[in-house]
Order: C-alpha cells, then structure tokens, then sequence
C-alpha cells in the first residue's frame, strides 16, 4: 500500500491576483504535491480546484495552513480526501462539441442524452456569448465522454444528431486522440 494520500481542495474567492500563488506556494511548503487543477473565473469569483498528494501528516498539514490563509484572502474553501480514480475499462474516449443558439433546456437536454446510454461525462465545458456581428445569444458547449466498448457508435451518434436537429444544435462526435 502506498504512502501517499490524496486530497481535493476547492477554493472561491473574489478575484484576487495572488490567491492561486499563495494556495500553492502553501501547498509546496507542507510537501504536498500537486496532481491536477483546473482554475476558471465565473462571474467575478475565482474557482479553483485542486487535487494535491502527500503523506497523511503532510495532509494534515495543509488543513491546518488553510484557515489562516482563508482568513488573510477572505476565500472560501472545502477539503476532501479522495481515491485515485479507478481505470475506465471497456469505455472509448470521445470528445463533444456543441454550438447553437442559447436555449435554457440544452444542458440538460444533452446530459441526460449521454446518460441514458450509459456514456461517463470526464469533462464539461460550456459558455454563453453574443458574436460581434449579431445580436444573438450562443451557447458552445464541449464535454469529454467515454462511451461502453458494447455501444453502437453509429447509433449513438445518429440519435445525437437527431436530439441537436430538433434543438436546432450544430454538434460534432469526435474520437479523443
């Protein structure tokens, strides 16, 4: 069994330019190492989430630390420990995108499409825009899927492109290389 431990750290704050560099400079102080981290600003909050790794006491340690630099940052955060994701096995990657006008039941219209056939969403990404030459309200969205080795991606990708007609959604199914 290995030593090492994993742990989530997910952090909200109002944009503050030195939040991420003091997060990790904490984080590399401890000897926690980091894995993986996806950083975005929604609104005018910076979300950051961060999976790090360590031993149990260099965990312990980054709990501690983060309190004080909650109360010298004015963040919120949570902290989870967690298990390094198991292989996908039987699955094909695939990679989604979606482009058409915004329409409120989208997101959900496509996710619950995946679902129903079993697929796993990785990844999801989606925006809201007005091109510069219309006044139109877009929506781009792209996910990262992988779908059962059983599945008929013939099938898949022909009810999908039924559900975006009737959305009127441009979409495209692509193999993730």
């Amino acid at each position: 069994m290995s030593s090492q431990q994993l742990m989530i750290s997910i952090t909200s704050a109002t944009d503050k330019p030195d939040l991420l560099k003091q997060l990790l400079k904490a984080l590399l102080e401890c000897g926690g190492q980091l894995t993986d981290s996806y950083v975005h600003t929604l609104g005018n909050q910076l979300s950051i989430t961060l999976l790090f790794g360590g031993s149990w006491d260099t965990l312990v340690k980054i709990e501690n630390v983060l309190p004080r630099l909650q109360h010298q940052f004015a963040f919120q955060f949570m902290t989870q420990r967690t298990d390094s994701r198991p292989k996908l096995t039987n699955r094909l990657p695939y990679i989604v995108e979606v482009i058409a006008p915004y329409q409120s039941q989208l997101v959900y219209e496509i996710v619950r499409f995946f679902s129903e056939v079993q697929a796993t969403i990785e990844d999801l990404h989606l925006q809201r825009y007005i091109p510069s030459n219309t006044d139109v309200q877009m929506f781009s969205m792209t996910l990262t899927i992988y779908l059962p080795l059983n599945a008929s991606l013939a099938n898949v990708r022909g009810d999908f492109m039924d559900l975006c007609d009737a959305l009127n959604a441009d979409a495209v199914i692509a193999p993730l290389k």
